[in-house]
């Protein structure tokens, strides 16, 4: 496999997410705060907006902190989040106009990515994002109503909830959400819960809602996940937590499944492990139809799901993203984007 190169002749590269528009494939966001649009074809890149960023809050040892860009579905909006920090902005890029600020929170906001993640309700674009440590709330993109707002979140309140909400993925179809947060021991609970149920009814789904449901206890968060399907999530060398300490925390690589419908353990993982001997610790993780991909440090690996049959090791190419419509795999650096032939038919 010999990727395809689309220079970049612009301002470094920072980040970069994919997308679905008119625009094209992918959105670049640069050093300077620049949002282009690339045309994956063409290679052809358009300018649609230009932002005054704030520095980043510094690293540190636990936690690469620094900009990232998001892109909502339709391709009308894009949100620009300090990861680890509390700053985010919502952005028209219809007209490169700022449609919102966004605050992810002062309570501790470098242990965790900004939670975010855009999603459509009633056919209109719609943004999940934190707005404090143990809040999440959902805005219309275009009006920017909150179609979350509810009272009762206050400390020792009904629906009052201690966790720490961490990186936010939507299941391919958007039905499901997953959060891979945490709690103070610190232990990692990822869960999941209906976006569906929480925005036809419930406004609480998200904090205590009966579709809510942890899926382990761990001892690492922020690690790389994925959806295999609307039924499955597979996150990366998550060991059991021992109460006694992290003494007898396995850290073998390789994933654990989990059936997001499957009974809740009472402690430690549920799920089963699939096991990767010799893998390095795993970056990103994608998946497109019965192929899943785990990208270490400058490489990556292609399994088949089903079989879990190793498919193919590129010693070169890491890629961060995946074009779903196209089923392309993108890897991004400060001047060049690289990227696969379609994934579609594996």
């Amino acid at each position: 496999m010999t990727p395809r190169s689309i220079p970049w002749q612009g301002p470094a590269i920072i980040h970069a997410c994919a997308a679905n528009a008119d625009w094209g494939q992918l959105l670049l966001l640069t050093v300077d705060g620049g949002l282009h649009g690339v045309n994956l074809d063409s290679g052809q890149t358009c300018a649609l907006a230009q932002l005054k960023l704030p520095e980043p809050k510094p690293s540190n040892p636990y936690w690469h902190r620094g900009f990232a860009v998001h892109v909502a579905v339709s391709g009308d909006f894009a949100a620009v989040v300090d990861d680890g920090g509390s700053f985010g902005v919502l952005v028209n890029l219809r007209d490169g106009k700022l449609q919102a600020t966004l605050h992810g929170g002062d309570y501790h906001p470098d242990t965790v990515p900004f939670s975010i993640a855009f999603t459509q309700h009633q056919g209109r674009d719609v943004l999940i994002h934190r707005t404090d440590w143990c809040q999440l709330d959902v805005m219309d993109c275009a009006s920017g109503a909150n179609l979350t707002q509810r009272d009762e979140l206050g400390h020792k309140q009904k629906h009052d909830l201690d966790y720490f909400h961490g990186g936010l993925q939507l299941s391919p179809s958007g039905a499901q959400i997953l959060d891979d947060g945490w709690v103070w021991a610190p232990v990692a609970i990822p869960v999941v819960w209906s976006v569906q149920a929480w925005l036809n009814g419930n406004l609480w789904e998200s904090e205590d809602g009966p579709t809510r449901k942890a899926l382990a206890q761990g001892e690492d968060w922020s690690v790389a996940t994925i959806w295999l399907d609307e039924d499955r999530v597979a996150i990366w060398n998550i060991a059991n937590w021992d109460d006694e300490g992290f003494g007898d925390c396995g850290h073998a690589p390789g994933v654990t499944v989990f059936d997001i419908h499957a009974p809740k353990p009472e402690e430690g993982v549920g799920g089963r492990m699939w096991p990767m001997p010799g893998l390095p610790q795993a970056r990103h993780l994608h998946c497109m139809g019965s192929t899943l991909v785990v990208v270490g440090e400058g490489q990556s690996w292609l399994w088949n799901v089903n079989t879990r049959e190793l498919l193919a090791h590129w010693s070169d190419f890491a890629p961060q993203c995946l074009q779903r419509q196209r089923g392309e795999l993108l890897q991004w650096s400060a001047q060049e984007i690289r990227l696969t032939s379609s994934l579609l038919g594996l």
